[in-house]
């Protein structure tokens, strides 16, 4: 469970996170956010051929403790490793943003104690992951509103989709919700155009009938 005031730290920096790469359009390219940011990437296969043997990707996944990915820091910066061989591409697109929320959260900064801190820095680098991929602001002026939007606008499975709008109905507005709708605001006026049309068209044919 996060705290309120974790809550509104994780949306202010994933926020933060969106506006410091340059973003204006959805959906958010991962790849080209973590290349923006400098930060190492490798697949799991490429680790699997840096290690003598004959290593498989479960090897990896079992040794790192993770079957989608993780982070390491090496004190100077830090490399995200994710799982290639995974076979739906969404669910890579929000492992590489959830290794981000990691990183931008401070979750490298202290060693975790227990069980429980350890779910709540997952929770955090969770919900950092969904701010940035479907950011609050810009789903609801887009006026998006069923799993299958946001699917098709962020690149979400169909369950981070659904989770994804939960959520949104109990964000309140954040301070930064302007400058998020600045930077997507073209974005924003062609969404609501298609959104315009496909009612004209619906009317249309009802009218037809």
């Amino acid at each position: 469970m996060i705290s309120c005031d974790r809550f509104d730290f994780v949306c202010r920096k994933s926020y933060e996170f969106l506006l410091s790469i340059g973003a204006s359009s959805l959906p958010i390219n991962p790849f080209e956010a973590i290349r923006k940011k400098h930060w190492g990437l490798t697949t799991y296969t490429e680790l699997c051929a840096m290690v003598p043997g004959n290593v498989t990707v479960n090897d990896i996944a079992e040794a790192c403790k993770s079957r989608d990915g993780f982070t390491v820091y090496s004190g100077g910066n830090y490399c995200i490793a994710y799982n290639d061989t995974v076979r739906v591409r969404n669910r890579i697109r929000f492992t590489l943003m959830h290794e981000a929320g990691h990183i931008i959260c401070g979750h490298f900064n202290g060693g975790i104690t227990d069980i429980n801190q350890y779910r709540e820095l997952e929770s955090e680098a969770n919900l950092f992951a969904s701010n940035v991929l479907a950011p609050a602001a810009v789903i609801k002026a887009c006026g998006l509103c069923t799993p299958e939007q946001l699917m098709a606008a962020c690149g979400l499975s169909y369950n981070a989709a659904k989770v994804r709008l939960e959520q949104i109905m109990s964000i309140k507005q954040h301070p930064l919700d302007s400058k998020i709708l600045k930077a997507f605001e073209s974005y924003i006026n062609i969404c609501n155009r298609r959104i315009d049309i496909g009612s004209a068209d619906i009317c249309l044919d009802s009218s037809a009938v």
